[in-house]
């Protein structure tokens, strides 16, 4: 019997067997138990292992609070449990700025004189531009969220900061990245002691390094559909755009400050802002919906945060007089659309607002067909290589160099393509380790059966030839 016979049922079932995880995990998830909490809730519909979720007054006295699950050391969640803030971390750097009395008008070239030499921002950019992310300066994931213990300026004048191989666009157009906050970082290290800044605008919050390690345990990233643990290390050159820590009361209180000085009238509420990519607005790390005022619905600020393994999302809601703050320690950047989208329902049911998040969960269809697709693409190609093989010796010389060389191609582009674009399979392999697996399966699996290919080539030609 064939080696193709034999072999590709089994194939076929692994693939099956993979999809219906993918496709059962969120529902087997969900029917547990009957949630009876928002975090339970929260962790049902996303799958994740450990949630938290608050809400305050704003004065900062909790009014709901509910953990459910374990951390990455299998520790109860409670209250006092860290996780990993993300892109929330935006805000606190804002703030901070803010109250240290940096001038939004300055030039970030006078505030930082060093990048006249070869970084390419231009000398009308400034602070506030960096605030709103108007910079013209590239969201760029390979220059960030990177291992490091050194701070924002010795990375920036470093002689490999990410400044220097970056094209800006033109300044004034929203475009959202964490670059902006690396440079505000940089700004506010040379205004004082970084940690004692952060902790006066986010008292509690985790900046050190070291206590960062030692008390921020493993988050979860979905492989396939089922959570893989995944210890996250701290990028302290970006505390500023997504690597500060905290418990859910810690960020709790943080917000109904935040939700206090947005009240109508408020300073918060009168900073500036631009208009974001989705037609919201955009302030200070903060996204903004100005509300309906015929609806009865007041402005909210908002910001969802994430980091391979840790999910935040923030919401304040200043003329209900609450915040609210949903944390979970799961992520993968094939499931943002959905944790968002549950994290938005959360906050929907602790506000009274229509669409809460008792309501059934949503599946996330694009990765499951993603992953559907990957693994089909995966298993033929195991296919054709076995049966090039059994059939080598029939083919022609021709036939079997063309192959061989289009299946190079194919298996050249699969990681050329995704690395040119600024994401190398080491780079996907933190935030969609399952879609790093299905590349490298896609590519490895080129490759054999380029080589099948070129070996029958060769050995036709031989054949001929003697």
């Amino acid at each position: 019997m064939s080696v193709v016979k034999t072999t590709w049922p089994w194939a076929l079932a692994a693939v099956v067997v993979a999809v219906g995880a993918i496709v059962v995990a969120p529902v087997a998830a969900a029917s547990k138990h009957e949630s009876t909490t928002l975090a339970e809730t929260f962790a049902a519909h996303t799958d994740a292992p450990g949630t938290a979720v608050a809400v305050v007054d704003l004065d900062g006295h909790i009014l709901d609070s509910s953990t459910f699950g374990r951390d990455g050391s299998h520790n109860p969640i409670d209250t006092d449990t860290p996780f990993v803030w993300g892109s929330v971390s935006k805000s606190v750097m804002a703030a901070a700025v803010l109250d240290s009395g940096v001038d939004t008008d300055l030039s970030v070239i006078d505030a930082l004189p060093f990048l006249s030499k070869g970084a390419s921002l231009g000398r009308d950019v400034t602070v506030g531009d960096l605030l709103n992310h108007t910079s013209g300066l590239p969201h760029s994931l390979s220059a960030t969220d990177i291992d490091r213990s050194a701070g924002a300026l010795e990375v920036l004048e470093g002689p490999n900061s990410p400044l220097l191989d970056v094209d800006v666009s033109e300044r004034g157009g929203f475009n959202y990245s964490s670059l902006n906050y690396l440079l505000l970082q940089a700004i506010l290290e040379r205004q004082g002691d970084l940690s004692s800044l952060l902790e006066h605008s986010a008292p509690g919050v985790i900046t050190s390094y070291q206590e960062f390690s030692d008390s921020v345990s493993a988050g979860h990233v979905p492989v396939f559909g089922l959570n893989r643990a995944h210890r996250i290390a701290q990028d302290h050159a970006g505390l500023g755009y997504g690597y500060l820590a905290g418990s859910v009361e810690v960020l709790a209180r943080y917000a109904a400050e935040q939700a206090r000085l947005r009240v109508p009238g408020g300073p918060g509420e009168r900073l500036p802002d631009t208009v974001a990519r989705d037609g919201s607005r955009y302030a200070s790390g903060w996204y903004v919906d100005a509300g309906d005022s015929d609806a009865g619905r007041g402005a909210t600020f908002r910001h969802s945060g994430a980091v391979p393994g840790y999910f935040a999302h923030v919401a304040l809601a200043p003329e209900d007089g609450k915040a609210v703050v949903a944390l979970a320690n799961r992520y993968g950047e094939m499931e943002a659309a959905r944790m968002s989208a549950e994290a938005e329902r959360t906050v929907a049911a602790a506000l009274g607002e229509s669409g809460s998040a008792a309501a059934a969960p949503g599946r996330p269809w694009g990765y499951i067909l993603a992953m559907v697709a990957g693994g089909i693409a995966v298993l033929l190609l195991w296919v054709r290589a076995a049966f090039a093989w059994r059939a080598r010796a029939s083919r022609s010389a021709p036939g079997a160099l063309l192959e061989a060389s289009a299946v190079g191609l194919t298996a050249a582009a699969a990681i050329a393509v995704p690395a040119y674009l600024g994401y190398p399979v080491a780079l996907i392999a933190q935030w969609a380790p399952d879609v790093a697996i299905l590349l490298s399966a896609f590519g490895g699996f080129a490759v054999l059966l380029a080589g099948v290919c070129a070996a029958t080539a060769l050995t036709g030609r031989y054949r001929r030839t003697s």
